[in-house]
């Protein structure tokens, strides 16, 4: 089974989780490459990504998200996608956007069965039928759930419930087959709370997903849950998520020595 894994450079909790991935992949596994690709949020690129989280959080918000990503960057020793290749001898890439034609020709030349993505691209059909069975996404929600951006905001607001899904990628956006789902459903002190909690459970049910895929073994759809779709929050969504007790990082997230490593 070779796997191929498209990400951006976000270290906080992808990488580590994927450092747990490689140490649990079973005989017969192995990841062929790690392909990296530029951080995207919709059409934003580049500064414009800290500078929405700026104006759409506020300068409180914003300023201890960097603290925290600062002091776990500290915990884990600034470690690196390219470090963890290193380690595992994986071969890394770099590429300008996943659906390009050179990306999708390394994964037919590679003979990828799966491409694990976590980057913020839509992908498109040349790349979505290049590996022999699919593209697996991972979305902190209860698919049909909250589909699109940030749905931990979005499930307070609107009062829905936690969860993790992995699916199959199609041409939509969230909508392919279900094939590993977990109900998370405490209330959590923050967003970074609830994403440590979401990569801890990562690792096991990547695997799980591979195996459903493998088998076309496809997870029904709960019918009791509301088909949702939710965009880039604004200011006043954000108004509303911290009236309801809703909120972004504490200072306990930053300085609690908790993590997902």
């Amino acid at each position: 089974m070779k796997i191929a894994v498209f990400c951006s450079d976000e270290r906080n909790f992808a990488l580590p989780a994927w450092r747990r991935v490689v140490e649990q992949l079973p005989p017969g596994y192995e990841i062929t490459g790690i392909y990296m690709f530029p951080d995207r949020m919709g059409k934003r690129t580049g500064l414009q990504i800290p500078l929405w989280y700026l104006k759409t959080f506020g300068i409180i918000d914003f300023f201890l998200l960097g603290l925290y990503s600062l002091t776990e960057g500290f915990r884990g020793s600034f470690d690196s996608w390219e470090r963890l290749a290193n380690d595992s001898s994986i071969p890394v890439h770099k590429g300008g956007n996943p659906n390009n034609h050179d990306v999708v020709e390394w994964v037919k030349d590679n003979d990828v069965d799966v491409i694990f993505i976590m980057v913020g691209n839509i992908l498109k059909h040349p790349i979505i039928h290049a590996p022999k069975l699919g593209v697996i996404n991972n979305h902190a929600a209860l698919l049909p759930s909250s589909k699109g951006v940030l749905p931990y905001i979005w499930n307070i607001v609107q009062s829905e419930p936690h969860g993790l899904t992995f699916h199959k990628v199609d041409e939509g956006i969230d909508t392919g087959e279900i094939l590993a789902q977990k109900h998370l459903g405490r209330s959590y002190g923050s967003l970074i709370e609830f994403y440590r909690t979401v990569f801890s459970e990562y690792p096991s049910m990547a695997l799980e997903a591979i195996e459903r895929l493998k088998n076309e073994e496809y997870v029904p759809k709960d019918s009791s849950l509301p088909d949702t779709y939710y965009s880039f929050p604004e200011r006043k969504d954000l108004s509303v998520f911290r009236k309801k007790g809703g909120k972004i990082v504490r200072l306990s997230d930053i300085l609690g020595g908790w993590k997902v490593r």
